[in-house]
């Protein structure tokens, strides 16, 4: 008499031994060269492989999904940052414009100084000549 077994049933008991030992019972004929649960076998080993690419190319899908948005990420910062050393950049320009304008100042500052200390030596020296001209004259 016939062995009676439905699909699910026979793939519960390869569920249950697991594919290994499924493709040993294949490569060594366990299962008969042309019988129903040889092809339903065939058919369990196919089904696992095929889930096994499936969640290999999830993986890497996922994977990449990740790669993408790390670099958006990254893009991101790299942008503000950009943004960032642009404004710093305009703000040095804007200090060294600022210092330049005060160094002019100083400059124009320290000629003045000179100019009035020449003016306080010129006017002591005449100060001194004066004063030795008139006690020259008392005396």
């Amino acid at each position: 008499m016939p062995e009676t077994f439905t699909r699910q049933e026979f793939w519960a008991e390869l569920n249950e031994v697991g594919e290994e030992v499924v493709r040993v019972r294949l490569a060594t004929g366990a299962y008969g060269p042309r019988s129903p649960k040889r092809a339903l076998a065939e058919e369990w080993v196919r089904k696992e492989e095929q889930a096994r690419a499936d969640a290999a190319a999830a993986s890497h899908a996922e994977a990449a999904r990740s790669q993408t948005a790390a670099a958006e990420q990254s893009a991101a910062a790299a942008r503000r940052q950009a943004e960032e050393a642009a404004e710093a950049n305009r703000l040095a320009s804007e200090a060294n414009e600022i210092a330049r304008d005060a160094n002019r100042k100083a400059q124009s500052a320290n000629n003045r100084a000179a100019v009035a200390l020449a003016v306080a030596i010129i006017s002591a020296v005449i100060m001194a000549v004066l004063a030795l001209v008139q006690a020259a004259r008392t005396h």
